[in-house]
């Protein structure tokens, strides 16, 4: 599905909706790595679902953007030689599979997508709110930086 959502007289282009009702069955976080140094806590987020795939949740610098496949890895091996200089010179993305790296993401695996919900304006810091059951997972935009957040309700 399709849909530019307004929101505090903005509009934030959210490309896709997430597929609420189903079961989340993975976590993955993009990072940039540059030799031996993994660039964290910002990078986009990749939810995958029991029936309709994965989803990129990612900051364009002035709003959060959904699309709809798996995370691409534009230099995945082999590497042309211009392309091994390129990423040992200048560094690049990694996929990593936090569900497996972190209890914070671990915890919502096997869980259904209760609700989505959008928060901030277009001229402030954006977010997307994922509710699963009483905890929820917080993606904000902090300029063009992706960030995940963990909240529980009482």
């Amino acid at each position: 599905m399709t849909s530019n959502q307004e929101m505090d007289g903005g509009i934030v282009p959210l490309l896709i909706e997430l597929p609420v009702g189903e079961r989340l069955t993975g976590l993955r976080r993009a990072y940039y790595v540059y030799g031996a140094d993994l660039d964290a806590p910002d990078g986009p987020l990749e939810a995958s679902f029991e029936k309709s795939g994965s989803y990129m949740i990612d900051s364009t610098g002035e709003s959060l953007v959904i699309t709809q496949g798996p995370w691409i890895d534009s230099f995945a091996d082999p590497l042309s030689p211009e392309n091994e200089k390129f990423v040992r010179e200048s560094g690049k993305w990694e996929i990593v599979d936090m569900g497996a790296a972190a209890w914070s993401y671990r915890q919502f695996l096997g869980l259904r997508l209760d609700r989505q919900e959008l928060g901030g304006s277009p001229a402030m810091e954006q977010s997307l709110t994922l509710t699963f059951g009483k905890d929820s997972i917080v993606i904000k935009t902090s300029g063009d930086e992706t960030r995940v957040s963990f909240h529980r309700s009482t």
